[in-house]
């Protein structure tokens, strides 16, 4: 792109709205999922968008990756990606391995995220998300009541 051109893009991205701010997930509350294993069970985008949703600008993901099973220990990657252009992740800003007994319980969390395990083997895990920061322990505070929330599962047959 020209920088003649690349002015006028900014310009137009000033000027079409991009006032509000919103927060996309890969799952809705409560509802069963499946996932494979190198596959998101948890994706929140968060960013801005025109009020009326026709242009989503991504600025953050947070995503819990499902890394498989050995035994009854389950294994989930975290991951945040930072500076996201045109719907491409640079690199991680952040990742770790997280491990959970399913012997001890049947719901694994991290932060304010709580989600309930089904079924879960070395290849695909069925689970449904029970509460999140924005949906749940912190969805009517200053943080979050300004966010508009949208919902993108994965759905499989």
């Amino acid at each position: 792109m020209k920088p003649k051109q690349l002015i006028v893009f900014a310009a137009l991205l000033l000027f079409t709205g991009c006032r509000q701010k919103y927060v996309e997930y890969n799952f809705v509350l409560d509802l069963p999922q499946t996932v494979y294993v190198g596959e998101a069970i948890f994706s929140a985008t968060v960013g801005k968008t025109t009020e009326e949703l026709t242009y989503l600008d991504p600025k953050h993901v947070t995503e819990l990756v499902y890394l498989g099973k050995s035994n009854n220990t389950i294994k989930i990657g975290y991951v945040e990606y930072e500076h996201i252009y045109f719907d491409k992740y640079i690199r991680p800003a952040f990742g770790r391995v997280l491990e959970y007994d399913l012997s001890q319980s049947d719901t694994i969390g991290y932060n304010l995220t709580r989600i309930k395990v089904i079924n879960s083997t070395n290849s695909e895990i069925t689970y449904k998300v029970l509460t999140t920061a924005a949906e749940g322990y912190m969805a009517d505070t200053v943080l979050y009541k300004d966010f508009v929330i949208l919902h993108k599962p994965v759905l499989r047959k």
